[in-house]
């Protein structure tokens, strides 16, 4: 953790003995796969807020008046690094400058776009904003990284509440078990698979890719739709390639998505990659996967 941070945690341990926990407090997260970490760790001790509701985009979300209340009432915020928190951290430390802001992607390598998971036009050119060696901010699509983030989720936290500390190990090591195993399951089921691309409308699955040996081909880039040159080379690549489906996130738009499945005569399936059950999610995503292949 950064030194700031160390200096909070330090501070809070003086006033309040390491018992900072006495009853239910109030933590707040970005997303809701951060909510499922956090909960599992810090079981009935906390009450979480997510910021981002289901079905919205958190690369470009507004909390309400309410949220940023509630994120400033909260002890402490596990960030993630994604666009939004970057304009609203300083918002929220005008307001409540003893919050304690914990970005659990600290210490990960984030992943660089490579040129073949971005379609050029004829003219050679990129979706704006999002050329290749942009970072990719989806990291908790890899399992093997979300291990990296419960971690931190675990230290903090048993580091403001010295007197659960034990509570907290036992459920963080509990779920770096069923971490472990889930990716054992997933490496299993994709092995058959491998070097195999499939089309996502936004790139939000490049770890859960470069995890498991597959190669994502994205449509949308940062939400600028595809030029029509593009759109032809994209279906042109999936027909190529034998791909069939067209896998879109909730919340964004179809239309690019059904056009493209129209022209290679296949189907849209929508996947969630915000919805609350990590396990649950990363699984329905790798069947999904499997199944649009078949």
């Amino acid at each position: 953790m950064k030194g700031g941070l160390i200096s909070l945690l330090v501070m809070f341990l003086f006033w309040f003995g390491g018992a900072v926990f006495a009853s239910e407090v109030l933590v707040a997260v970005s997303i809701e796969p951060q909510r499922f970490i956090v909960e599992r760790i810090g079981g009935d001790a906390l009450k979480v807020m997510v910021i981002v509701p289901a079905g919205k985009n958190p690369h470009n979300y507004e909390p309400t008046p309410q949220q940023m209340r509630d994120i400033a009432n909260s002890l402490v915020w596990f960030t993630l690094g994604i666009e939004f928190e970057k304009v609203l951290i300083p918002k929220v430390k005008s307001v409540h400058k003893d919050i304690i802001i914990v970005d659990i992607s600290e210490g990960i390598k984030r992943r660089i776009m490579r040129e073949d998971e971005i379609v050029e036009d004829k003219y050679g050119e990129h979706h704006r904003g999002d050329e290749v060696g942009g970072e990719d901010p989806h990291i908790w699509m890899s399992p093997r990284l979300v291990k990296q983030q419960a971690k931190i989720v675990y230290e903090t936290l048993a580091k403001l509440d010295r007197l659960n500390e034990d509570f907290y190990k036992r459920n963080y090591e509990k779920l770096l078990k069923e971490l472990d195993s889930l990716d054992a399951e997933i490496s299993n089921k994709l092995k058959p698979y491998k070097g195999r691309k499939f089309l996502v409308y936004h790139p939000v699955l490049g770890y859960f890719a470069d995890d498991y040996g597959l190669k994502q081909l994205a449509i949308e880039i940062r939400g600028r739709e595809p030029s029509p040159s593009q759109l032809n080379k994209i279906i042109m690549i999936a027909k190529k390639n034998g791909i069939r489906t067209v896998f879109v996130q909730e919340g964004f738009s179809k239309k690019s998505a059904e056009a493209v499945a129209r022209a290679i005569n296949g189907k849209v399936v929508e996947i969630n990659p915000l919805s609350y059950d990590y396990i649950k999610m990363i699984r329905s995503i790798a069947d999904a996967i499997v199944e649009g292949w078949k």
